[in-house]
């Protein structure tokens, strides 16, 4: 991968392990997803949802084939992805449960900024200057599944969460959490909603988080790396969950664009077939391993936490302002809230080695603390499944599905995304314009997934 760098009009490099919010997934200027945009833009860049594209069809079905949902609906950013969930979660409980339109959230979660996922998110600097906020929502404690049962009622259709806290300061799961929550959903017809916007495309050492925890949600939402710095959102759903949001219920005019979902097609392609979240794992043990030989020798830092490149350090006082500055004279960029670090997946080891001293030595650091905590944060999988019917859903929902051997090549080739998509169980891959990555292709979609659907955007 290109090295994640970048400079100033004086000349001055810095090494970006902010990664544009946890966004730049391959780095700057990776040829893979320069290559997709490029491509792409000289083909067609704007459609409206109006009318399926090969790109939407294609990046819909590799993150099908890559997890345990079955149906995508693509938007622009993670904000979008939870107003989706949300409405779909509320039409549900409409169709199906007398109209229960609850969703449970957790006290310290982050989901979004505009007002339905402000509702949602349970940090109250982010939510009181808005009330009145729309009513629905309960915060419980993280980590406390009896909440999350004492706060259901009648009225309640979701429970919604991040599977790692992430904007609260990298908070893990206590074991068993998730998967006492997924059996609570199960046991009282509750839909299981997990914000992977930070947590997925690889940033905690699997495709998604949610793999670690030997659960599986009904609805995800997803944003940031999945294009690799091109703004995308989406949000998953298995197929009896998807079916309930019909034509007219939900919409966007530039979700599922082509050149973003080609983008998007172009770098989960490379991200899944290079295995960068194996890498990711990896280069979380080495990291991992120097920021807990500081705990001994620096008294300031408390705790070092996280999963993959999903890290925190807990410091005994509040000198991120010092550590931010420290590092930045360095020419390691990190955020002034709070000093993270969000490197990109395959950010080269010794990128990894040149980030350490930085994080050791920061002048303003001294032993001692007056309680408070600071944080450094570098934040922010796949499943076998068996071919579903060809279909599709509304206003952008598209459904997996193998096409029949003999159609093979029929569509690929509007995309030429120039990348080798994983290959099905028995098969080899294929480039997404439908030349042969091996003597076995991979089947296309179908030409009548290029049809018009028929729903304004």
């Amino acid at each position: 991968m290109k090295a994640p760098a970048c400079g100033t009009p004086t000349a001055r490099k810095y090494l970006d392990f902010v990664g544009g919010l946890a966004v730049n997934v391959l780095g700057h200027a990776h040829p893979v997803v320069a290559a997709a945009v490029a491509e792409q833009a000289r083909q067609l860049i704007h459609t409206s949802n109006l009318y399926y594209t090969t790109p939407m069809i294609a990046l819909a079905k590799l993150l099908v084939e890559n997890s345990c949902l079955d149906r995508v609906f693509f938007c622009n950013s993670g904000a979008e992805a939870i107003e989706a969930a949300i409405k779909l979660a509320r039409r549900v409980g409409y169709d199906t449960k007398n109209g229960a339109y609850e969703i449970i959230a957790t006290q310290d979660g982050f989901h979004g900024r505009t007002m339905g996922a402000v509702a949602a998110t349970g940090t109250a600097r982010y939510r009181d200057p808005f009330q009145p906020l729309a009513p629905g929502f309960s915060h419980v404690p993280w980590n406390d599944l009896e909440a999350i049962k004492a706060a259901t009622t009648d009225k309640t259709v979701a429970v919604l969460l991040e599977p790692i806290q992430g904007e609260a300061g990298v908070n893990l799961p206590a074991p068993g959490y998730l998967k006492g929550i997924r059996e609570w959903c199960d046991e009282r017809g509750l839909l299981l909603i997990l914000d992977e916007i930070q947590t997925g495309i690889g940033r905690t050492g699997t495709l998604f988080a949610y793999e670690q925890e030997g659960v599986e949600p009904d609805i995800m939402c997803l944003a940031k790396g999945l294009a690799g710095g091109v703004a995308i959102g989406a949000m998953l759903a298995r197929e009896e969950i998807a079916k309930h949001l019909v034509p007219g219920d939900h919409g966007t005019t530039f979700g599922a664009n082509p050149l973003a979902t080609a983008t998007g097609l172009a770098a989960l392609g490379f991200i899944i077939e290079n295995k960068l979240p194996e890498q990711a794992a990896r280069a979380s043990e080495r990291l991992m391993a120097r920021l807990r030989s500081m705990e001994d020798r620096l008294p300031v830092v408390t705790e070092v936490r996280g999963r993959g490149l999903l890290i925190a350090v807990g410091l005994s006082k509040d000198v991120s302002a010092d550590v931010v500055a420290a590092a930045r004279e360095r020419g390691l960029p990190g955020q002034q809230r709070a000093p993270q670090r969000r490197p990109p997946h395959a950010a080269p080891h010794r990128h990894g080695r040149r980030n350490r001293p930085r994080l050791r030595h920061p002048r303003g650091i001294h032993p001692g603390g007056n309680g408070r905590r600071g944080e450094i944060a570098p934040p922010g999988n796949e499943h076998e499944r068996g071919p579903l019917p060809h279909g599709s859903g509304p206003r952008g929902f598209a459904c997996r599905g193998r096409a029949p051997a003999t159609q093979q090549g029929e569509a690929g080739g509007a995309l030429r995304s120039r990348v080798t998509l994983p290959a099905a169980p028995g098969q080899s891959g294929t480039r997404g314009d439908g030349a042969p990555g091996s003597p076995a292709r991979r089947p296309a979609i179908r030409r009548g997934a290029l049809r018009r659907s028929g729903v304004r955007g």
